[in-house]
Formats: C-alpha cells, sequence, structure tokens
C-alpha cells in the first residue's frame, strides 16, 4: 500500500466528539502524513493518537473536554501546545527530541500568544515540570502558574539560557537550587548571590512553604 496523504504537510480538525482511534489500516510505521509539518486537533476528545510523524513541527490539541494521556512520536517536534486537561500526562515518560523550543501546557490556543524557547505550564497541578536534557540549551523562559504540585525545588541553572522565570502558586516548592553536574546539586551560594547569569526577570509569588530567596 502505498504513502497515506504522501504531500500534505497541514492538518487541522475540530468538534470530532465521537471519534476515539485514528486508524489506518496496512500502513507502516512512518508511512502516514510523510510530510505533514503540522497538526491542530480541537474539541476531539475522546481522540488517542498513536502513529509516528517523522516531519511534524508544531502539534496543538486543545479542548474543554479533552484528556491527554498519550503521546505520538515526533522526532524533530519544535512546538507543543497542550490545552486540554493533562493531568494524566507524564512528561517525564515521554520522547521529547532535542529540536523542541516551546512548550504550553494548560494554555487555551486563543488565550494567548506563545513565543519561542518557553515552558509554560498553567492549572496543571499533577503535571510534572519536564527537566528532560534536551531541553537545557533552548528554553530561555519558564513560566510556572498553580501546577506542579510535585516540584520542591528548581534547579535554576538546568536550562542554560535562562532568561526569564515566572513561578506563582507552586505550593510545595522549597527553594531555588544549583546544580554543579547532573547528578549533583546544591544549594544557592552563601553570599547570596543568583547564579543565573542570562536571567532578567524573576518573579515568585504564592509559593508559601519557600524558605529562602538569594
Amino acid at each position: 500500500m502505498g504513502k497515506v496523504f504522501a504531500l500534505l504537510e497541514f492538518f487541522s480538525f475540530e468538534k470530532i466528539s465521537n471519534w476515539g482511534e485514528w486508524c489506518i489500516d496496512e500502513v507502516k510505521d512512518g508511512e502516514v502524513f510523510p510530510k505533514l509539518q503540522q497538526l491542530e486537533i480541537r474539541d476531539c476528545d475522546r481522540l488517542e493518537l498513536s502513529h509516528n510523524f517523522p516531519s511534524l513541527t508544531e502539534l496543538i490539541i486543545d479542548g474543554d473536554e479533552v484528556v491527554i494521556s498519550s503521546f505520538p512520536r515526533t522526532p524533530i517536534l519544535c512546538e507543543l501546545r497542550l490545552g486540554g486537561w493533562c493531568e494524566k500526562l507524564k512528561l517525564q515518560d515521554l520522547f521529547l527530541p532535542q529540536t523542541l523550543e516551546t512548550i504550553a501546557i494548560g494554555i487555551r490556543y486563543w488565550v494567548v500568544e506563545i513565543g519561542p524557547n518557553l515552558i509554560a505550564i498553567r492549572n496543571c497541578e499533577k503535571v510534572e515540570f519536564p527537566l528532560h536534557h534536551s531541553l537545557r540549551s533552548s528554553i530561555e523562559t519558564v513560566e510556572i502558574m498553580n501546577s506542579c504540585g510535585s516540584l520542591e525545588c528548581f534547579p535554576l541553572d538546568f536550562f542554560f539560557n535562562l532568561r526569564e522565570l515566572i513561578i506563582e502558586g507552586c505550593k510545595n516548592l522549597e527553594s531555588l537550587m544549583l546544580t554543579k553536574s547532573l547528578d549533583d546539586i546544591i544549594p544557592l551560594s552563601p553570599n547570596g548571590r543568583l547564579h543565573a547569569p542570562n536571567m532578567t526577570h524573576l518573579t515568585i509569588g504564592g509559593c508559601q512553604k519557600l524558605k529562602k530567596l538569594p
């Protein structure tokens, strides 16, 4: 069987509430939408994606009742936006490619314009903050709002080029930390200096367990 939609680069569909599985019979991995670059899925509450999308660079999944629990393989993805209910999504278990520059979770696609080189997570208490090594050099802005309840310490120097950090309503956050190496975490320096040479904007609020700021 030939490749399905061999030249399709953009695919968008919405409000198909009873569509539960994307099935294309007799097609091997990599032969479905081989040139698809942008995929937008809105208000398809039951749809689960299991196919590989080898050329996909932008993925948007959004909806009032969309439950996101699985994720397709996207080896060159640059932008990921999940606006549905993401509490079942385990980011740490996902394959996040090194090409990924923007992650927006819990933010409706029409609410705010999302820029590049950013991780933004809003109103997703059970989502774990994605400390993926593939993101270390690309991320410049981190925004956590009423999310990531398991996050107790934030490693300031994990992202090499971090310029802006906004954390609000992170109820279990206790400290900002420094990492000497990938596996060795040390606290902030005793003289109170903030070891984030590229940072220009820092906002922290509503973090009741935060013990000390530099």
